[in-house]
């Protein structure tokens, strides 16, 4: 706390030492030594009469301070907070849009890496299953072959065997030398 009252009294006396030394203030001091003490006076108290008027201006609600001054320095605070946040903006939304696309890209690498590493994991995982896909496919196939076979020749077999004696006798022999064996 010493340290910054310390620091605190540098920085007063460094600036109090810049605006002595001003050449506008030495200037200002030179015209004020040649004025006579009657004239000093009368300043000293048109400086008072003002600073007193002033502040009864400034407490009375339709003074002119209030009335005139007051809403004109808002709107000039106004203007210049907006001319300050445009430019803020004009600023900051570049950096803005600078830091979009960058995210943008690193987005859209991410998603290539993920595609190229995805990539390899999918095509083992086709050929690992193909052998798996081939049986089902050639299990698949044969159990339509013989399914249409049977549903073809089936009930054109029982027709046979219904209507015409010899392949009634042909299919006796052949259960004939089946039940020997």
């Amino acid at each position: 706390m010493e340290w910054l009252k310390n620091q605190a009294k540098e920085v007063f006396v460094t600036v109090n030492n810049k605006i002595a030394s001003h050449p506008k203030v030495e200037t200002l001091k030179t015209q004020w030594s040649n004025y006579s003490e009657d004239s000093k006076r009368a300043i000293l108290f048109l400086l008072v009469v003002t600073c007193v008027l002033t502040l009864a201006d400034a407490q009375n609600a339709q003074g002119f301070l209030q009335s005139v001054v007051l809403p004109v320095l808002q709107a000039a605070l106004s203007i210049i907070l907006e001319i300050v946040a445009m430019l803020s903006y004009c600023i900051t939304r570049p950096i803005a849009c600078s830091l979009h696309c960058l995210m943008a890209i690193i987005l859209m690498v991410l998603d290539m890496l993920g595609a190229i590493i995805r990539t390899p994991i999918v095509i083992l995982e086709i050929l690992l299953c193909l052998p798996y896909t081939m049986i089902m496919g050639l299990t698949l196939f044969l159990s339509n072959a013989v399914g249409t076979i049977l549903r073809t020749v089936l009930p054109i077999g029982l027709l046979l065997y219904a209507f015409f004696p010899g392949v009634q006798q042909r299919v006796r022999e052949i259960f004939a030398g089946l039940q020997q064996n």
